[in-house]
């Protein structure tokens, strides 16, 4: 490991710490060629608090490949007080 790669995992390990009281979703393709399933087990490390949703038939662009499965989640994660469409630019 290289010096800067210790600065980079220091880095991200004390984001983590600092939003580890949030809620949070790891949204996952796990067919991702670049984001692999061992990238998911490491974010669940910094982020073990986290819902995991693993979606065995999507890759890179989940968000994509899976918007009508996503945005349920999304939303219900959202305070009840805000308006449907709250912040959606027209």
């Amino acid at each position: 490991m290289t010096e800067q790669h210790g600065v980079l995992r220091l880095r991200f390990f004390m984001l983590g710490a600092s939003l580890a009281h949030l809620p949070a979703h790891l949204i996952w393709g796990m067919k991702d060629w670049c984001f692999t399933p061992h990238f998911l087990e490491r974010f669940r490390e910094f982020f073990p608090a986290a819902e995991v949703h693993r979606f065995d038939d999507c890759g890179h662009y989940v968000v994509e490949d899976a918007i009508e499965r996503i945005v349920p989640i999304i939303e219900a994660t959202l305070p009840a007080a805000a308006p449907a469409g709250a912040g959606r630019r027209r």
